[in-house]
């Protein structure tokens, strides 16, 4: 949090940045263009001293509040960070396909083999889990 020479109380740094000295400082709390922002890949709520990678099944753009889920018919593994703001979380475009056979829900980090009875034909992103396709056959009465 900052805080300007009028102010009754501190203010919060916005969604997507963060502050990290711990107040023993009150210059570096004084203008809220201290505030730092998050990298690609990282995000971090109002009030922030640190920003967090984005967990499994998600990814964000730079100075996020919140990361985005990664869509239906996609997944996107756990944390792989190999050096700050440098993240496979940072675009949309790392939540992979499932394969043919393989479903997922938002936001997962693998895929899940269809059940015994059930198919999914392509490796469309999709936002329906694998449909039964089991069909009963009744004798015919002559």
């Amino acid at each position: 949090s900052w805080s300007s020479d009028e102010a009754g109380a501190c203010e919060l740094c916005e969604g997507g940045t963060y502050l990290e000295n711990n107040g023993t400082n009150a210059d570096a709390h004084n203008n809220k263009n201290l505030c730092l922002s998050c990298f690609q890949g990282e995000f971090a709520s109002a009030g922030s001293a640190a920003c967090s990678v984005c967990p499994a099944g998600s990814w964000s753009g730079a100075k996020a509040a919140a990361c985005q889920a990664c869509v239906a018919g996609k997944y996107l593994k756990g944390n792989n960070t190999d050096a700050p703001g440098r993240s496979n979380h940072d675009s949309e475009a790392d939540c992979k396909t499932c394969k043919a056979g393989y479903w997922s829900g938002q936001r997962s980090s693998t895929c899940i083999a269809c059940s015994p009875g059930t198919y999914l034909s392509d490796a469309q992103t999709s936002a329906r889990r694998s449909v039964v396709q089991s069909l009963q056959y009744w004798p015919v009465s002559r």
